[in-house]
């Protein structure tokens, strides 16, 4: 039952104004108002991965106050992060900002992505005053107690009733034997009367036992109804404590998960074309190398580095045989790296072969640093 605002979000140099996106959440939009973002650069999507990097929003509420919280990875190898508006935002209403931000793990590399604009609107149901919310309860509850003060003086009553009967039964005995006036003349007299009292207490509507039973009848079913409909809806709710414990579970798995998967390899790769190595830091003939690790179903995270002497464009260096590159750019060609030094621009790129390519822009005849080119690869037979 989400409110899913979808949009797209590329990572580039150039100036750009603030996106005002086409949006508007509601206050009353609780757990339901949320953004899913698709990160892409050079217009193709940006594979993204919690073991590789970590992305991250930052809002602004229309009084000013700020709040930073996480981003949740939906489609890792499409680039897509979502995030679900907290209840302590939705209370601000009117124009919201918001800013992505994707950050490399071990670097510190850091990346703004974009800055976006949208709306908080006031619910309608917030407009309701308190006093039109509770007023059938008030009533109801005036209403139970009436019933219960009269239902309580009747009960009294007729106990005393007993009482004066006795009392009236005793003064007229004595009465009797002073004033010499037959028994049964006064029995009977005292009968009447009695039997006058009960009639008007039966004939009364305002009196009437039986109706305070169909009050209290009704008040026990009103009553009824409304308990049954705050079990109803309370009782598939989760306590704060459970979903705490939930999530501690879910995230140790997580957690292990990741783990037993990061059984990282490095790989020297042989140059071909005249190509060679030279010192970056690593005084090795081997400094030209693939990291990669498994992230499970026959895929892996990899990472190319190292450092290259080449006066000629063109292939010079090859991925295993046995991995397949499944991240794909710019129509056809695989996992594209622009580097530079000293003013010099190279584009480096994997073609569908596994070959290690450069593209050159001006004559130069330099060694050349690989930024890492991360990529996602599937094993092969």
């Amino acid at each position: 039952m989400n409110k899913i605002a979808k949009t797209e979000l590329d990572v580039n140099a150039y100036y750009k104004s603030i996106k005002k996106m086409n949006v508007e959440f509601y206050n009353q939009d609780t757990g339901t108002a949320k953004f899913e973002f698709q990160i892409t650069r050079d217009n193709a999507p940006m594979p993204l991965s919690e073991i590789n990097v970590d992305s991250y929003i930052a809002i602004v509420t229309s009084n000013g106050e700020k709040k930073i919280d996480n981003l949740v990875f939906e489609d890792e190898l499409n680039g897509i992060v979502s995030y679900t508006l907290p209840n302590d935002v939705l209370t601000h209403v009117g124009k919201t900002l918001g800013e992505v931000y994707i950050s490399q793990k071990g670097t510190g590399d850091t990346v703004v992505v974009r800055t976006f604009e949208f709306d908080i609107k006031d619910a309608v149901i917030n407009t309701i005053s308190s006093d039109t919310k509770l007023s059938y309860i008030r009533k109801f509850d005036e209403l139970l107690k009436v019933v219960n003060y009269r239902v309580t003086a009747m009960e009294e009553a007729l106990a005393n009733l007993e009482d004066y009967v006795t009392k009236v039964n005793n003064t007229t005995n004595d009465g009797i034997a002073r004033i010499g006036v037959k028994e049964n003349q006064v029995l009977l007299a005292i009968e009447n009367e009695k039997n006058e009292i009960i009639e008007l207490i039966t004939n009364n509507g305002l009196l009437k036992v039986s109706d305070f039973e169909v009050y209290k009848q009704n008040v026990e079913t009103q009553m009824s109804i409304f308990n049954n409909t705050v079990e109803e809806k309370t009782k598939n709710k989760t306590t704060h404590e459970e979903l705490n414990n939930s999530l501690s579970v879910l995230k140790n798995e997580l957690v292990e998960y990741s783990d037993n998967q990061k059984d990282v390899k490095v790989i020297p790769l042989t140059l071909i074309n005249g190509a060679t190595c030279t010192s970056g830091g690593v005084d090795s003939e081997s400094n030209v190398t693939l990291t990669y690790f498994s992230i499970g179903d026959g895929y892996y995270f990899c990472q190319l580095n190292g450092w290259v002497f080449t006066t000629v464009t063109g292939e010079f260096t090859a991925l295993p045989s046995n991995l397949k590159i499944t991240t794909t750019w710019n129509r056809g060609y695989l996992v594209p790296q622009r580097t530079s030094l000293d003013g010099f621009e190279a584009l480096v790129y994997i073609n569908h072969t596994g070959k290690v390519s450069t593209v050159r822009q001006g004559s130069f005849n330099v060694p050349f640093t690989l930024d890492p080119i991360s990529f996602i690869a599937k094993e092969v037979e």
